[in-house]
């Protein structure tokens, strides 16, 4: 089943032009269009994702700039279509709403722990209420509400249920409503470092994160140059396929015998603890 969704996803981003690669780390598939960035993940359940796999793809989505999506097939209960829910913060999906994302068509309806819940824009909802020559009591004897609940949705963004959004969606159209959109991880991670290379790199002023999943262990962060770095003495394809796509840079550490490839800037692990500034790095990397 998952390699399935692996591919259902995979075909549906390239019939959209996005370049994508199929990989087995973090991710199952990772995506670029231009400024579009998403890292994947496919299974059947979302809940069998564990804590630890929650964040290190949020780890890896702040650090590339990407927006980290879930494709599964339910999450402890059927995913529902047109509907985005949520794993610690990264968005869950189903095919058929990821297929909608890409495809750019607006959608309205969450989960939350109230159910199902559209959004209600506080200044539109005013405007056309005001437009349409309703009352506050008018209003709320339509939407079978309180004189009050209509004076809160127009004094802050609301979350309404859909038996609501439907009746304000009746009179007033879609308009009022805020569309969902799904943004980058700008979170920050204070990770306690536990390799001598990545706690070089905090040393030398870079954010850093530890991933240590097939394919990759480090990513290092100073400005708006990022580092997949790995340690070792063996490339993985993954290594080489998520720097490709992102086109960031990489780098290989490795103790005692060179990995044997020409393109990807290596280092010796004792060489790499000479740096003394984030400047030497980065000039090695790129020359």
């Amino acid at each position: 089943m998952k390699n399935k969704i692996v591919d259902d996803v995979s075909i549906a981003l390239l019939e959209r032009n996005f370049i994508v690669k199929q990989v087995g780390c973090v991710f199952d598939v990772i995506a670029v269009k231009g400024e579009e960035k998403y890292l994947i993940k496919c299974l059947k359940e979302a809940n069998s994702l564990t804590q630890a796999n929650l964040e290190n793809m949020k780890k890896v989505a702040s650090y590339t700039n990407s927006i980290p999506v879930i494709v599964a097939q339910s999450s402890g209960q059927i995913i529902e279509d047109g509907v985005l829910y949520s794993r610690n913060g990264i968005t869950t999906v189903n095919i058929n709403t990821f297929t909608s994302i890409i495809s750019k068509q607006p959608l309205y309806v969450k989960s939350s722990n109230a159910g199902f819940v559209v959004s209600l824009d506080k200044d539109k909802f005013k405007k056309t209420r005001e437009e349409f020559n309703y009352s506050l009591n008018s209003l709320a004897k339509k939407l079978c509400v309180t004189p009050k609940m209509i004076k809160k949705y127009e004094q802050c963004d609301s979350y309404v249920n859909l038996i609501t959004a439907e009746r304000i969606f009746d009179l007033f159209g879609e308009e009022v409503f805020n569309q969902l959109s799904l943004k980058p991880i700008a979170e920050k991670f204070n990770d306690e470092l536990t390799k001598p290379v990545a706690r070089k790199y905090d040393s030398l002023g870079f954010s850093v994160t530890e991933i240590g999943k097939k394919g990759f262990d480090l990513l290092a962060k100073y400005n708006d140059e990022t580092i997949l770095t790995m340690l070792g003495d063996k490339i993985n394809k993954n290594f080489l396929k998520i720097s490709e796509v992102f086109s960031i840079d990489n780098l290989v550490v490795f103790k005692t015998k060179k990995p044997n490839n020409l393109d990807i800037a290596t280092i010796k692990e004792d060489e790499f603890f000479e740096f003394e500034k984030p400047s030497d790095v980065l000039d090695y990397v790129k020359s």
